[in-house]
């Protein structure tokens, strides 16, 4: 697998569940070690098998948002929110902070331990995608869809969902059976795919999706 991913913007990686995608973003951020190959960004090369050199998740300066619940317990849910500021070299901004769990819904949980929250509760603080209403999951896309802009921050946003892809997508990278197909524009990947559809699949570079 060979991919050149862009310096901006929001790029999705789309495949079925299993395709590989969480993997891919798993070697990129450092948690997952691959048996060979050369992972960099510009210049900083964070994998290279061949010279024996990978940097480890900590010293890449890429944060990640996981599916699975991932709150320490012994933490409340605010301290939770903050811990990854420790390795980011960022002070606390407290307005950007307000905003966000505003956005999220979780204002009246920050006091909270994880041990305390209901499901749902604890899928709103670390899952969030996944627990809100169609309404609110608008909002959280036109926060993420800022993030680029507003931080000059790359964004790589994993799913197997079209509305999702739909709706945050600047570039669309297919990922199926572990391997990458087709890099292209949002436009042109949801012409593709709703063809495809019509046809009663959906094929691209990787192979089919559907």
């Amino acid at each position: 697998m060979e991919v050149l991913l862009p310096e901006t913007g929001i790029t999705v990686f789309f495949g079925d569940s299993g395709a590989g995608k969480s993997t891919l973003m798993g070697v990129i951020s450092g948690l997952v070690r691959p048996d060979e190959g050369h992972v960099s960004r510009d210049r900083c090369v964070f994998y290279d098998s061949a010279n024996g050199i990978f940097v480890p998740p900590e010293k890449r300066n890429v944060g990640c948002v996981f599916q699975q619940h991932r709150l320490f317990s012994h933490m409340s849910v605010k301290n939770n929110l903050l811990f990854a500021m420790r390795f980011c070299g960022k002070s606390f901004d407290e307005e950007t902070f307000e905003k966000v769990v505003t956005l999220l819904g979780i204002s009246h949980l920050l006091k909270r331990r994880p041990n305390t929250l209901s499901g749902g509760e604890s899928q709103r603080v670390d899952e969030p995608m996944s627990s809100l209403d169609r309404g609110r999951k608008e909002e959280i896309f036109e926060y993420i869809s800022m993030i680029p802009g507003q931080f000059g921050t790359p964004v790589i946003y994993v799913t197997h969902s079209a509305e999702e892809l739909t709706a945050l997508a600047d570039t669309v990278l297919v990922v199926e059976n572990g391997s990458a197909g087709a890099l292209m524009g949002r436009e042109e990947f949801m012409s593709n795919y709703i063809e495809n559809v019509r046809k009663g699949y959906a094929k691209y570079g990787g192979g089919n999706i559907g």
